[in-house]
């Protein structure tokens, strides 16, 4: 994904005045799909260790702003509704942002 022509944190240049915007929603992409996968294994290790998971998993201000710029940054990289999903993004987190099948 991170790295990789088109993946998910792949950006695009398109001229000096989007950059920073680009940048930065590509850095809200990134962590919000770093703290959904640490999120997972927590809730993964959580049921094998038969234990309640801790707060700091929390991701609601992250997915806020992921829903914010999503929509964009998804355009702008030629991600599908699919794509989204197999890098584990809910499908009512998609919904929210205006990204659907």
């Amino acid at each position: 994904m991170r790295g990789t022509t088109g993946g998910v944190g792949a950006t695009a240049t398109h001229g000096a005045g989007g950059e920073a915007e680009q940048a930065e929603e590509t850095e809200v992409v990134r962590r919000y799909l770093e703290a959904s996968e640490a999120r997972r294994h927590e809730l993964e290790a959580s049921v094998v260790a038969d234990q309640p998971t801790s707060a700091s998993g929390d991701v609601s201000a992250l997915e806020q702003a992921f829903v914010g710029v999503a929509s964009r940054y998804g355009r702008r990289e030629h991600l599908s509704y699919a794509a989204w999903r197999a890098v584990g993004v809910a499908p009512d987190v998609l919904d929210r942002a205006g990204i659907r099948p």
